[in-house]
């Protein structure tokens, strides 16, 4: 059996974490079973322990490196032009140009966002087999959409780009078998159509790829701030439910005593909501290149999203001693017990998000004891054991599909 893999990211041993590390370190671990073919993706780092005849990169040259930078970084200013669905459009026309006869006999692909590549590698006998790390795309173009008419936010935004949607829609289609990282995600794909014996899922508890608990652990209490901190890590969008957040921390007035600290970019939908509310203790603190110094200092962790299939966020927090409260609609709450690891509640109940941070606030020595609970589950989501869960599932596909 030789399988090939589609990483939508830059791979190779200097990528910080995100689909590209895991990319890499699903290539090197079919290496080293003997059954690697080819990997397509954005581009790779220096130091690369994969021959080039095995790599198929979109992005080759510094100058192309440099101009898909620029226009990653123009996706959530620029929303009307659809650069992110541009983008990956050029690269499954890249892929799919690259894809022959030595394409083996599985294509694994973390993200559905390929229909070409997908095409192209069925007309030579492989069988395509695809994870999905986000909720129904349909889904989350319906949330988003009821949220900004809510906010009165006009102009476009990138989950409300219909076309992409279709685009992923028949990339589902195309797949012999889709994985879900949770019946909470199954549920949504079937709720779209997708056939009950084509969407699989591993266990009942979320499982995305991992967390990195060598990079993300606790410092000691001693070193940890007097500060009450409430931490929110994402690229900040209206799906990330922040704006429920900030509502539910604006109403807590001088009852809580502390910080409300925003991380990562924020795109136009959020810079508007910014605009709203005057706040001296809300820090919006933008793009950082390493989060866990912030989690490492944290009280709480909060992740008010709308429709999230992770996030990994909260694994990242957990795994540094901090316990999470999350939203129903994460997918990651299945792995939370509300007042063991951290609380889950209704996504679009301010008042009992506002309830929930100030009881937070009052009871720290509590939450320093549900921060080790925290960790405790977290060790079980080592991203160390994602190699071997994902040639599972290809031996398994690869029995299942031969029979």
């Amino acid at each position: 059996m030789k399988v090939s893999l589609v990483v939508n990211a830059y791979i190779g041993p200097n990528v910080r974490g995100g689909t590209g590390k895991e990319g890499y370190q699903l290539a090197l671990d079919l290496k080293r079973r003997g059954v690697l073919a080819k990997v397509f993706c954005k581009g790779v780092s220096s130091g690369i322990d994969i021959p080039s005849e095995n790599i198929i990169a979109a992005c080759r040259s510094s100058l192309c490196a440099g101009i898909l930078q620029y226009l990653s970084k123009a996706v959530k200013r620029y929303p009307g032009l659809r650069l992110r669905r541009r983008i990956e459009q050029w690269m499954d026309r890249y892929f799919a140009r690259n894809v022959d006869s030595t394409v083996g006999d599985i294509l694994y692909c973390p993200k559905p966002l390929y229909p070409r590549t997908f095409e192209r590698a069925h007309r030579y006998g492989a069988r395509v087999v695809v994870e999905t790390s986000v909720l129904h795309p349909r889904h989350n173009l319906e949330m988003v959409s009821q949220e900004r008419r809510r906010l009165a936010l006009g102009g476009t935004s990138g989950y409300t780009d219909e076309s992409r949607v279709r685009i992923i829609e028949k990339t589902l289609d195309l797949a012999d078998v889709v994985y879900a990282w949770s019946p909470y995600l199954r549920a949504s794909y079937l709720q779209y159509g997708l056939k009950e014996d084509k969407v699989r899922t591993g266990s009942d508890r979320c499982e995305p790829p991992g967390v990195d608990i060598v990079r993300f652990h606790p410092i000691t209490d001693r070193a940890r701030d007097d500060q009450f901190i409430v931490l929110h890590v994402s690229s900040i969008t209206v799906i990330k439910g922040v704006q429920y957040l900030i509502e539910a921390w604006h109403s807590l007035g001088d009852r809580v005593s502390g910080r409300l600290l925003l991380v990562g970019p924020q795109d136009r939908d959020m810079r508007v909501i910014r605009g709203r509310y005057a706040d001296a203790s809300i820090s919006w603190v933008g793009r950082v290149k390493e989060p866990v110094t912030y989690y490492q200092r944290a009280s709480i962790f909060v992740s008010p999203s709308i429709s999230d299939a992770g996030p990994r966020s909260v694994l990242e927090s957990m795994a540094c001693g901090v316990p999470a409260i999350v939203s129903d609609q994460c997918g990651i709450a299945t792995s939370i017990e509300s007042g063991v690891n951290g609380f889950v509640y209704c996504h679009d109940d301010v008042e009992k998000l506002a309830e929930l941070i100030e009881w937070c606030y009052m009871n720290r020595k509590q939450v320093r004891s549900m921060g080790e609970k925290a960790l405790e589950t977290v060790k079980g989501y080592s991203v160390g054991d994602y190699p071997g869960e994902v040639w599972n599932r290809i031996v398994r596909v690869e029995s299942e599909l031969n029979d």
